[in-house]
């Protein structure tokens, strides 16, 4: 469409493209905003991750749709799309300190909700990411090891329950 129009063909510089798609983009980004205030929050984040798939070289319009597509799942406890998302945005903005606080706040929320399966891939996450430093990954490291534990300790009691269950029942 672009292509076509006569301002467009003799914009050598690109000035009018720019602005043009810069216009289209915060319409874009304001309908996923309406749909956001709607408390549709699983459609606000697909909405966001197509804008920041269309948002080609602009980074800015990426993060910003991206950290906006991480926080919607999170608000509709669908975690593991926020997990996934937010692995995506670590590895590309790997200094970006929201996006860090972001990721952190969803960890401890998997914890908080018993989401342990989601949890525990979090903290591998953290771990493996580029984007923290030691301290983090040690603290990461103690509560994935403390939960891995806890949670096979509670299989074992589990086991143990059934088995007791069983064994009453039988008698």
């Amino acid at each position: 469409f672009l292509e076509k129009e006569a301002l467009f063909q003799t914009d050598k510089e690109g000035k009018y493209r720019k602005f043009f798609k810069q216009v289209i983009t915060t319409q874009q980004f304001n309908r996923v905003l309406d749909v956001e205030k709607n408390n549709e929050f699983s459609k606000a984040a697909e909405g966001f991750e197509k804008l920041a798939e269309s948002a080609g070289s602009s980074e800015e319009v990426r993060y910003k749709a991206l950290s906006n597509a991480a926080l919607n799942y999170q608000r509709d406890r669908r975690y593991d799309e926020s997990l996934r998302v937010y692995q995506n945005l670590l590895k590309t903005f790997t200094s970006n300190e929201t996006v860090k606080t972001g990721f952190k706040r969803l960890v401890q929320e998997t914890l908080w909700a018993g989401v342990y399966d989601v949890s525990l891939q979090a903290y591998q996450t953290g771990l493996k990411s580029p984007s923290f430093n030691q301290d983090e990954k040690l603290s990461f490291l103690r509560t994935f090891v403390a939960l891995s534990h806890g949670i096979e300790q509670l299989a074992k009691n589990a086991a143990q329950i059934v088995f007791e269950f069983k064994r009453l029942c039988v008698t």
